[in-house]
């Protein structure tokens, strides 16, 4: 066993267990979206970022201001090895949340719809028009039924 593995237990940590959930944003700048992770389902946090930048998109940790104009992280990762597996679950988790919505214009894009109503003015010259279609001429005058007369 290598020693940076085992805890002061003398055991090999668990794996943790990493939910996410993305909220997409439309920002014109370089926000993509904020994501909650639950870890274990025992713990949940909110505020991480997805941004997007001139390399690539990356995962911002949550912060608050510090005072002096800037942000500084209210939590982090201390490995590399966790910081990889949180920013792939995440980074994961938002491409998952696009696909999704992606996949639900798609669907709304294909749904039929239907047409417009007509308005009332050409309702009622279509419902005339149908109307004299059906409309028998009267019998000619040679072919009266003789009526009976009481």
């Amino acid at each position: 066993m290598d020693e940076q593995n085992i805890n002061q237990t003398g055991t090999e940590p668990m794996p943790i267990k990493l939910d996410v959930s993305v909220r997409p944003v439309q920002s014109d700048k370089n926000l993509l979206a904020f994501a909650s992770v639950t870890f274990n389902d025992q713990f949940k946090m909110h505020g991480f970022k997805i941004v997007n930048s001139e390399k690539g998109s990356f995962v911002d940790m949550p912060s608050s201001p510090d005072g002096k104009g800037g942000f500084r992280d209210a939590c982090f990762p201390i490995t590399a090895d966790f910081r990889a597996q949180l920013t792939t679950a995440i980074l994961d988790g938002y491409d998952k949340q696009i696909e999704k919505m992606q996949g639900l214009v798609q669907t709304a894009e294909n749904t039929r719809r239907a047409p417009p109503k007509q308005k009332i003015e050409d309702q009622i010259k279509a419902g005339v028009d149908k109307a004299k279609r059906h409309i028998t001429p009267p019998p000619a005058a040679g072919n009266r039924a003789v009526e009976a007369r009481a």
